[in-house]
């Protein structure tokens, strides 16, 4: 070969490796711009990833909002609630709300509808949904940089609001304690895949007639971007308690579940409660008070292959106790409880459920006041922290707002309660015995922030007109005192 070709050969090398180089800088370039553009999602800190619950080092979230609707007449209209919950003098918050709504004929992802804000420290924004875009499927993701943020979102419809914590990512797995298609009620279930593959997913029930998988419940498919609502009446007809099970062949979803009575069984309104991403053996309940106007069940569902044998111990403001009871749960089976059945009237209550004999179990408490037609619902959380963010309240004209603290085990500890929102100030302290749990009612409009020196369990109830939630708090895990609970 001549000099000559021999450069020409050497330069062509060349120019095809300068072409290869440029190729991969500009596909990593493609890629880290996908990974950007991708809803992110916490590690693991000795929890589920998707478990509604804030680490110690949280500066940068993702949230998702499964359930609600933001079309006019819409069953459940939805706002969704941001607060800031760092201290004053804090650092401020970065939010960008973005609401999917699914994709076009050809099958393109719709652009997102977003909003962008600044939260002070120690502040809330409330943002309605259709505000940003009519959409009868709207999935909304949150997310924050720069401080710790919270998200929660009511619900309003049939005359009442829900309300919850949003997930802080999807799962294969979802349970839920409990629901009913009695007559004259819509049991719904909400699944969000945020991501850009698809989600197949199979849906299963335990029903107090027996477990149930209705062949059109099966392969449901949830394309990536979109939020799909599931009617479960349509398929699982006139069953007192329907316990639902999600699981997904491939890829992940959110999932939240709403209950809507008509009144038909004394009962009516809407109420709102979000899947557990797995079961446990421990749970805590925030009961509220019992009234005689008002009725609280309680569903444990169990979808294990095992027996579960469940305590639950019911303690009592003041010193007045009640004994535990043990119920057993069959397998893929519920059992369904009158929680308030000797809880004297008047009387601020906890519950506390522990499971042996398997796996675990899921429950379910929907409490329903008779004199006002509302009804609030709530799973209950497995996890006890010494720091707690408790959102929302205040959620009709003349609310009565009111903070439980329950401490489950150990000497007494010392707790606080701060507001969060537009005149951020210390709400209340107290002491409280190991085993001991408190009600105290709140002026505050927005989040609360409750620190403990011990391990403690926290709730919100919260009644207007319209409506009443009952809602748990959002653990920091793990506990700021490293003094947690179960797997917190």
């Amino acid at each position: 070969m001549s000099e000559q070709m021999t450069r020409r050969a050497a330069g062509r090398q060349r120019r095809f490796r300068r072409s290869a180089v440029v190729a991969l800088v500009l596909l990593a370039a493609l890629v880290l711009v996908a990974e950007l553009l991708r809803p992110t999602e916490p590690p693991a800190v000795g929890i589920d990833p998707a478990s509604a619950v804030v680490t110690t080092t949280d500066t940068t979230t993702t949230w998702f909002c499964a359930a609600g609707t933001s079309q006019p007449g819409g069953a459940a209209d939805e706002t969704v609630v941001v607060a800031n919950t760092g201290a004053i003098g804090g650092a401020r918050a970065r939010v960008r709300i973005s609401v999917l709504t699914g994709t076009d004929p050809a099958g393109v992802p719709i652009a997102p509808a977003t909003r962008d804000l600044t939260l002070a420290p120690a502040a809330e924004v409330r943002i309605r949904v259709a505000d940003l875009v009519a959409a009868a499927n709207p999935g909304v993701i949150v997310e924050g940089r720069g401080a710790p943020i919270v998200v929660s979102h009511l619900l309003r419809g049939n005359g009442d609001t829900a309300a919850g914590a949003c997930a802080r990512g999807g799962s294969d797995r979802w349970f839920f304690g409990g629901g009913s298609t009695v007559l004259g009620s819509n049991l719904t279930l909400w699944l969000f895949n945020p991501f850009p593959g698809d989600a197949v997913v199979d849906l299963s029930f335990s029903t107090d007639t027996g477990n149930e998988a209705p062949n059109e419940f099966q392969g449901l498919v949830v394309p990536g971007r979109t939020r799909l609502a599931v009617a479960l009446d349509a398929g699982v007809r006139r069953r007192t308690v329907v316990a639902a099970e999600v699981r997904a062949r491939r890829g992940r979803v959110v999932a939240e579940q709403t209950q809507s009575l008509d009144g038909r069984d004394g009962r009516r309104g809407l109420a709102l409660v979000a899947g557990a991403p797995r079961v446990a053996t421990s749970w805590w309940f925030d009961g509220g008070v019992a009234r005689p106007d008002r009725t609280t069940t309680l569903t444990i569902a169990n979808p294990g292959d095992e027996v579960q044998r469940v305590r639950i111990a019911t303690t009592l403001a003041g010193v007045v106790t009640v004994e535990p009871v043990e119920v057993d749960v069959p397998p893929r089976g519920v059992t369904l409880i009158d929680a308030a059945a000797r809880v004297p009237a008047d009387t601020p209550y906890a519950l506390h459920l522990t499971s042996t004999g398997g796996a675990g179990v899921v429950a379910y408490e929907l409490t329903a006041i008779r004199s006002g037609g509302a009804i609030a619902g709530d799973g209950g959380v497995p996890f006890t922290s010494s720091r707690w963010y408790v959102v929302p309240g205040r959620v009709g004209t003349d609310p009565v707002d009111a903070v439980t603290v329950f401490a489950p085990r150990g000497p007494r500890v010392r707790w606080r309660a701060d507001a969060v929102g537009a005149d951020p100030d210390r709400v209340a302290t107290g002491r409280l015995g190991g085993g001991a749990v408190v009600r105290v009612p709140t002026d505050a409009v927005g989040a609360l922030v409750v620190t403990a020196s011990g391990p403690v369990v926290v709730g919100r109830d919260s009644g207007a007109s319209p409506g009443v939630t009952l809602a748990m708090g959002v653990p920091v895990c793990p506990s700021p005192r490293g003094l947690g609970g179960a797997a917190c």
